[in-house]
């Protein structure tokens, strides 16, 4: 997940407009599917319909915390304030591009056309990660702590993502119930850490 030695260029950072774009987008399709959303979205829309706070306040909160967490694991090691202030640019701009495409799709009675949208959906979010992770050595706080947990406990970080994320659908259950939770959102917990193992190895600096 992580190439620490990489140095990034500041014109590469420019990687996080679009990089946030794809990854609203994708997860606008993924709530219109309605097959199950990731599990921190799971949560996070389950907090806004609780509360009535915007998506970008609650994201910011939930990442936050999870950030902090991350940094604190890898006793604040340089490279994770790297990963967190990219990572506040990520939220800041995935906040704006959720609100501005939740009108652009229209959901559909049909099964087959709402895997299509879940598909896409996936894609786009994970190539979205992809760029972050790999490109910039970055990510919202659950990159954050699965890296500070990574360096914690010296085990590859794919690894602990996959274990996480299980863990996450758990408590997305808990939370959310299963109104927002799916076989969509247990898909999106076992197959984000493999794909972007083949996607970060494309677009990893230390790959280039």
């Amino acid at each position: 997940m992580c190439h620490s030695a990489a140095v990034i260029r500041p014109v590469e950072i420019l990687w996080v407009i679009p990089a946030a774009w794809l990854a609203g987008v994708g997860i606008t399709l993924l709530a219109t599917a309605d097959l199950g959303l990731s599990p921190m979205d799971s949560v996070v829309f389950t907090a806004v319909d609780a509360t009535g706070l915007r998506f970008t306040v609650v994201a910011w909160s939930l990442n936050g915390a999870l950030a902090a967490l991350g940094v604190a694991l890898s006793l604040a090691s340089s490279s994770r304030f790297t990963m967190l202030w990219i990572g506040v640019v990520y939220l800041a701009l995935l906040g704006p591009a959720v609100g501005l495409s939740g009108g652009w799709f229209t959901q559909s009675g049909s099964l087959a056309a709402r895997c299509a949208m879940w598909t896409a959906g996936f894609v786009l979010v994970t190539a979205s990660l992809a760029i972050v992770v790999g490109r910039l050595n970055a990510g919202a706080g659950f990159e954050i702590f699965c890296a500070g947990l990574s360096a914690l406990a010296g085990v590859d970080p794919f690894r602990v993502r996959v274990i996480a994320e299980v863990a996450r659908v758990v408590g997305a259950v808990a939370v959310a119930g299963f109104d927002r939770v799916g076989a969509g959102t247990a898909l999106l917990a076992v197959g984000t850490a493999p794909t972007l193992r083949v996607l970060v190895g494309h677009w990893s600096p230390g790959a280039r």
